[in-house]
């Protein structure tokens, strides 16, 4: 009797901390001028690819980058800096003034250029992640590690050493 309680006990928990995750704005823009927008949906305005751009690195190449592999988009003094799952922060050396596309929650979209954006970060999104205590998940949003609660960090995969 008090297994199928507590069982019951968890199925309920798990659905209400199931349910209270479905948080759609998934993005967080910040502008120059202080104000912040939570969205669920960014664009490029007038791109044929709406998640796409391009972009010259520090080393002169140019880069094909989508929305699902950055985590950041930062804008500052020093210059336009992407942060990417895979590989971290990463300086920018030339990139057009794209024009990014949302809605400001209240039934108006805004086109609003890179140069007055101060930030926009993506909240979730997936890669592999890592769990302080080891463990490893592939291809996952998990935020908490579902054994422990420990936050999880993207796995750094240069670090990463085969054993022969």
């Amino acid at each position: 009797m008090l297994r199928k309680v507590i069982v019951l006990f968890s199925f309920t928990l798990f659905c209400i901390l199931g349910l209270s995750k479905t948080d759609k704005n998934l993005i967080k823009i910040k502008l120059k001028n202080g104000e912040t927008y939570r969205v669920n949906k960014l664009e490029i305005y007038g791109n044929a690819e709406p998640d796409r751009f391009w972009y010259t690195d520090k080393d002169g190449f140019y880069v094909d980058v989508s929305f699902k592999d950055l985590v950041e988009i930062k804008n500052t003094a020093k210059g336009i800096y992407l942060v990417k799952i895979r590989t971290g922060a990463e300086k920018v050396k030339k990139i057009e003034n794209l024009k990014f596309k949302f809605n400001n929650g209240k039934g108006r979209d805004l086109n609003v250029p890179l140069s007055d954006i101060e930030f926009i970060k993506f909240t979730t999104h997936k890669c592999d992640k890592i769990c302080p205590l080891g463990h490893i998940f592939r291809n996952t949003d998990f935020i908490y590690c579902p054994y422990d609660g420990l936050l999880l960090k993207p796995l750094e995969t240069e670090k990463v050493e085969t054993i022969k």
